[in-house]
This record gives structure tokens, C-alpha cells and sequence, in this order.
């Protein structure tokens, strides 16, 4: 899972030309906006077999990698 979710977010890191690790602050650097957070929940759900519920769509949870698969794995259990 962890992974994935890395390999998902540097994939669009990359297509800025930015480089993504797991601290990288994904707002601040510009790699993810409000569309690209909801296509993360897509890919999230599609891939992960789950559903989000709008209290998901809390800043904070999509700050960095590291906080999307804590996120992550809480939703999971």
C-alpha cells in the first residue's frame, strides 16, 4: 500500500518537475491542489477498495505522503 500511494503522488510530482519524498510538503511545493486531491481519493478508493466520506477532506491528511498513508491506514482498518 505504501508504495503505491508513493509511487501515485511521485508520479504527479514528477509531471511538474518536482521532486516528491515522504515529508514533502504536497501543497506548499504546488504538487497537489483541491482537483488533484480528489483524483488521490479516487485513486485511493479505486485502488484500495474502500470509500471516503466528506470528513475525510481534511487538509491535513493529504499534507504529505506520510500523512496520506497514516490516513490511509486508519480508513482501512
Amino acid at each position: 500500500m505504501e508504495d503505491k500511494i508513493l509511487a501515485y503522488v511521485v508520479g504527479i510530482g514528477r509531471k511538474k518537475g518536482e521532486f516528491v519524498d515522504r515529508d514533502t510538503d504536497l501543497f506548499e511545493s504546488g504538487i497537489l491542489d483541491s482537483l488533484e486531491v480528489i483524483s488521490l481519493l479516487l485513486y485511493l478508493q479505486e485502488e484500495f477498495d474502500t470509500v471516503f466520506s466528506p470528513d475525510d477532506l481534511q487538509f491535513e491528511n493529504y499534507q504529505s505522503v506520510n500523512k496520506i498513508i497514516k490516513w490511509t491506514k486508519g480508513q482501512l482498518k
